[in-house]
């Protein structure tokens, strides 16, 4: 029986794959997570020293929805990282990147040797060298679905050439030089490491029963009236190379969705002004550095924690309804007419939360939080492309849900229907048993 937990919350999920390795029925270390997401989850806790990763009270505490997914790299659980996103989500370009995850010699907390803009603009990176305990890990990152803005289908990844640079490149190339191998010679049928961990553990084949259920899904669910649903040329190429992807790692995987893969929402724009989120934006900017090296990359990290602290310093001072002296802050005018407006709209300047506008103004930094309200037939396109994409690969060994709907990332008026055809789409592995612990908060 294939187990779905279905959180509100995505870091709540962890939960429950943790239950799962220490009941034994998924293995301890090399796993591989399948993530449907319009966000990567990818940082780290900014509190959180690297050795209260092995106590799972103090992880668990320090976790929220942007950063849970790392800790358990660290922990030595999850190896390799598929974030499948949609066309609209640009925090961190299609590719395959390698890197290690580790404990930081100076602080103590948990960095990787990544030198992406997404993990540079939190602080996150330092060098491989100063990284104890590390832990390697493989992240693909590939865009699933239609380019509504373009109108262009999305079937393209990047990889890095010998000089460091990314290129584009196909999806099936890229699997070519990871695996040694073209798509077409890599069998999914029977070499999996997942099939044989289940094969133990249930006693049953589980590729013979997902390959009988799969003609059991309702086809209504990527229908509409008398219009079908189809899956364009470039994704059933993005699709097949992705199976192939998937099934040459050789490992069990967990299936992961956040509903808001299909539809989301940038609630902060419904919060501030227009004007107000440009200003936040412009006060926490950065330039990434001219090229990657360990050079260039100091010296932006240099600046970008001295940028950091003097804002969070300022914001700490206003959050005590203290006076701060917007001349001897580098962007002081830019904060001093943002805090200006948003007295001038709230009214009450101590029903301001500034520290929390702190912790919003670094996660719009460098790449817009995504935002786009899909149509119903976008998100039958999308949930029709991840049907086909499930359909060719073997069975997980859990499925994770998110809703995200309490926080409006998901639209609060699509996430029911949006789970109702995800738990279709699951239903073709036969035999489900569906956790609702959204229910019990």
């Amino acid at each position: 029986m294939l187990h779905v937990h279905i959180e509100e919350d995505h870091n709540e999920v962890l939960h429950h794959i943790y239950r799962q390795i220490g009941a034994k029925k998924l293995p301890f270390s090399g796993l591989t997570l399948l993530h449907f997401d319009s966000h990567p989850d990818l940082l780290l806790p900014k509190e959180l020293q690297a050795k209260d990763v092995f106590n799972k009270v103090d992880l668990f505490s320090h976790l929220s929805i942007e950063n849970w997914i790392l800790p358990a790299v660290y922990a030595g659980h999850l190896a390799n990282i598929i974030w499948i996103k949609p066309p609209w989500s640009e925090q961190i370009g299609d590719g395959t990147y390698h890197f290690m995850v580790g404990e930081d010699k100076q602080s103590g907390l948990i960095k990787v040797s990544c030198p992406e803009n997404y993990f540079l603009g939190e602080l996150l990176y330092t060098t491989e060298d100063e990284l104890l305990n590390a832990k390697p890990c493989t992240l693909y990152v590939v865009t699933l679905g239609q380019d509504w803005k373009s109108d262009q289908p999305v079937s393209v990844i990047a990889d890095k050439n010998s000089a460091g640079q990314y290129t584009t490149k196909s999806l099936d190339e890229l699997i070519q030089n990871e695996t040694g191998d073209s798509c077409k010679s890599v069998d999914c049928s029977n070499k999996s490491a997942m099939m044989e961990f289940q094969s133990s553990e249930s006693g049953d084949s589980s590729e013979t029963k997902h390959s009988e259920e799969c003609s059991k899904i309702s086809t209504q669910m990527l229908r509409n009236s008398d219009d079908t649903v189809t899956t364009s040329d470039m994704d059933k190429k993005t699709i097949k190379a992705l199976k192939e992807l998937v099934c040459s790692l050789n490992s069990v995987y967990i299936l992961d969705f956040d509903l808001d893969f299909f539809s989301t929402r940038d609630p902060f724009q419904e919060i501030y002004s227009e004007k107000q989120y440009s200003l936040l934006r412009l006060l926490y900017e950065f330039h990434e550095p001219p090229d990657k090296t360990n050079t260039a990359i100091a010296s932006f990290l240099k600046n970008r924690n001295l940028q950091i602290a003097e804002l969070r310093d300022a914001f700490s001072q206003l959050q005590q309804g203290n006076t701060v002296d917007y001349s001897e802050i580098k962007c002081g005018h830019i904060l001093e007419e943002l805090v200006n407006d948003l007295r001038q709209s709230t009214g009450k300047d101590n029903a301001m939360n500034y520290m929390w506008l702190h912790e919003i103004g670094t996660s719009i930094d460098d790449t817009e939080l995504p935002h786009h309200i899909s149509s119903d037939e976008q998100i039958r396109e999308l949930v029709s492309c991840v049907y086909s994409m499930m359909s060719e690969l073997p069975r997980p060994a859990i499925v994770t849900i998110s809703r995200s709907s309490d926080d409006d990332y998901c639209p609060k008026h699509q996430v029911d229907s949006i789970q109702n055809q995800v738990l279709s789409v699951v239903e073709m592995y036969g035999e489900i048993k569906i956790h609702k612990h959204y229910l019990d908060q």
